[in-house]
């Protein structure tokens, strides 16, 4: 067996190596790390949101099960229909 295309290194070179490594390592899980809490962010946001909307329609279809009520009362009514019977005389 021969040592034919292997390289030594010295112990400086090979710390210095690990140390490049090992900082992008860092930059890299830290990029991450930024990613995971934007998205967590946004999603807690989505969630809130979401929760509104569905307040919102719970309130809306609460009001539509309650029995609507006239706009135009009954007094008025006659009002109208009086008035209408002067006008076709």
């Amino acid at each position: 067996m021969t040592d034919e295309g292997q390289t030594t290194i010295s112990m400086e070179d090979a710390v210095r190596i690990l140390q490049i490594d090992n900082g992008d390592k860092t930059a890299y899980l830290n990029v991450l790390q930024n990613f995971v809490s934007g998205v967590e962010s946004a999603l807690g946001s989505l969630k809130r949101d979401i929760s509104q909307i569905n307040n919102g329609i719970a309130a809306r279809n609460a009001g539509s099960s309650q029995p609507e009520t006239d706009v135009i009362t009954e007094d008025e009514a006659e009002e109208d229909s009086d008035e209408s019977e002067k006008a076709d005389e």
